[in-house]
């Protein structure tokens, strides 16, 4: 039989309240049975902690005539079965049997409430009963006598629990019945003007199909709430373009890779960054999220039987080396897959925690060695003048080298906050490296160093006179401490497409490949005791670095082609006002 609009209406509502009315009762059922055994469970802990009062307070554990009238009398007063058990696992005493029946009930040390109690104090366990053989709820409680410890347990059948849940499922049943009833009788109200509603729009959206113009029965309020639907309708449409519109544009201005899975894996929805941190030449959607990621931690984690709501995993990327952050938020028929670079964070976290034991190390000596020349002139070397001026040279030269830390860890500081005002000018770039080698002559030819300018005369650039000449004198001065004795240090430039570039090239050992990315790091050494030795902070190169960023430019280092290492400083072409040059 077909069921017309309003039969179906009653039918769906009939079904919807019946489902509705069975979740609720059996909710409501299991609310009641765990709230009574709680009840009932906190009840019984109350009475066997008075119970244990009454035992603490008797004169004596010898007398099982008193410790069983004790039981029968508190089995009385609460209803419950009251035993007494001693540590080593025999009965004291049953409300529940006689003293002479007592041996017939063996070993309770074993009983799970009592071990708990036992150990920890207190205990309870819902089990069958051995010797009523009835489900009960046992609580049980651990009493101290001089004379021994044992415990005091209680227990009640669990069959009041089921009388009380089946009292209570009646009265859910009858409810429940009333409830349907009278639902019924709405319902059926309510579909018979609803099913009048819907026919009359199920018309007037066939006329408008039909017909261009709508008939006469349709020109009341069913064509006017169609027309009006219809517009509502366009806009919500409209509404959702501009939200999905809206949610595109944040997930590709997002630096995290965002990855939305279906309910087997595949890739339904993928930002840009998912291609860059993963390096993928097209747009994965639509893809098994095993063809898109080999990482094997990232698929552990998705693939994860049982696994929460969300779940977390970091580890390293080989190929590209990167260190990631992995969120999965699963959700109904998917999941949400989040995955944040830490690659710079935890370089910048080493850098930082490299600074701080360097320059702690760095500011110790000095200080270490003034404390110590200090104690020992305080000690009698200061009235032996060949002693008293070995020591004072001592503390003078380390504390220059503690001023000259102290001096430029103020210049970098001042530099990185931006205090430093860059004043562009134009440079004779041959004048400015010459004057450069000429306060550092002395210096290379007590090395027998020989210093070559190869720049041309007419070189002329636009840079802050007094950074540049910083750069170019600490690379120099470098060129000179720790390349050969008799070599040669030559200074040379080059121009580029915009820029400029400074280098100075030594005739050295080199630096292996490996300290070339973190050379211009505060107090990063290659070789830490030669560096000491020839009196650097560690904070030279550091200075230089961000002297060339605040004009703009940037610096590094490369092995030269006949041995040895050229250090440059690269700047962007400018005008005499500081502005760029196209």
């Amino acid at each position: 039989m077909k069921l017309g609009i309003q039969g179906r209406l009653i039918l769906i509502s009939c079904v919807v309240l019946t489902v509705c009315g069975a979740v609720s009762g059996v909710y409501l059922e299991s609310v009641a049975r765990g709230w009574f055994s709680a009840q009932r469970e906190a009840e019984l802990f109350r009475h066997a902690r008075a119970a244990r009062e009454l035992i603490l307070d008797l004169d004596t554990l010898d007398d099982p005539a008193g410790l069983q009238d004790l039981a029968t009398r508190v089995g009385k007063s609460t209803g419950a079965r009251v035993t007494l058990v001693h540590q080593q696992g025999h009965v004291m005493a049953d409300s529940e049997f006689t003293l002479n029946q007592l041996p017939a009930l063996g070993d309770h040390g074993a009983r799970p409430e009592v071990m708990v109690a036992l150990q920890s104090g207190e205990g309870q366990a819902q089990r069958l009963s051995a010797a009523l053989e009835v489900d009960a709820l046992y609580v049980a409680v651990r009493w101290t006598r001089a004379e021994g410890v044992g415990v005091v347990r209680l227990a009640t059948p669990l069959k009041e629990l089921e009388a009380v849940v089946t009292t209570i499922r009646g009265g859910f049943v009858v409810a429940g019945a009333i409830a349907m009833v009278i639902a019924l009788f709405m319902s059926s109200l309510a579909s018979y003007y609803l099913s009048g509603v819907l026919e009359g729009i199920v018309q007037s959206a066939q006329a408008k199909v039909w017909s261009a113009e709508p008939r006469e029965w349709l020109s009341g309020a069913s064509s006017r709430s169609m027309n009006t639907l219809s517009t509502r309708v366009e806009g919500l449409l409209a509404s959702l373009a501009k939200d999905r519109d809206r949610v595109q544009a944040v997930l590709e201005g997002m630096d995290n890779a965002v990855l939305a899975l279906d309910a087997d894996n595949m890739v339904i929805l993928a930002n840009s960054a998912t291609r860059s941190i993963f390096h993928l030449d097209e747009d994965p959607t639509g893809r098994p999220l095993s063809e898109v990621i080999s990482a094997p931690e990232i698929m552990q984690l998705v693939r994860e039987e049982g696994a929460e709501d969300e779940g977390v995993v970091e580890f390293s990327l080989e190929d590209p080396h990167r260190v990631v952050l992995t969120r999965l938020t699963r959700g109904p028929g998917g999941a949400i897959l989040v995955v944040h670079d830490l690659t710079r964070l935890r370089k910048l976290e080493t850098v930082r925690r490299d600074f701080i034991a360097n320059v702690s190390h760095e500011l110790r000596t000095p200080i270490a060695v003034i404390q110590a020349n200090a104690e020992t002139l305080l000690d009698g070397a200061l009235h032996e003048p060949e002693q008293a001026g070995r020591f004072v040279e001592g503390v003078l030269r380390n504390a220059r080298r503690l001023s000259q830390i102290i001096s430029d860890l103020l210049d970098l500081t001042r530099i990185e906050s931006g205090k430093y005002e860059v004043e562009f000018e134009e440079i004779a770039l041959r004048r400015l490296v010459e004057r450069s080698c000429t306060m550092l002559e002395s210096r290379a030819l007590a090395r027998n160093i020989t210093l070559h300018v190869s720049i041309p005369e007419d070189a002329l650039v636009v840079a802050d006179c007094k950074a540049l000449d910083h750069i170019l004198s600490n690379y120099i001065d470098n060129a000179i401490k720790y390349g050969p004795e008799e070599g040669t240090v030559t200074v040379s430039t080059s121009a580029g497409e915009g820029t400029w570039r400074v280098e100075v090239a030594d005739q050295g050992a080199g630096i292996d490949s490996r300290h070339h990315e973190r050379l211009f790091e505060r107090f990063y050494r290659v070789d830490k005791g030669r560096s000491r030795y020839m009196g650097g902070t560690g904070l030279g190169l550091a200075i230089v670095k961000h002297l060339a960023v605040a004009m703009g430019g940037r610096v590094g280092m490369r092995s030269g082609a006949q041995g040895g290492s050229v250090f440059w400083v690269e700047l962007p072409l400018r005008d005499e006002e500081g502005g760029m040059l196209a």
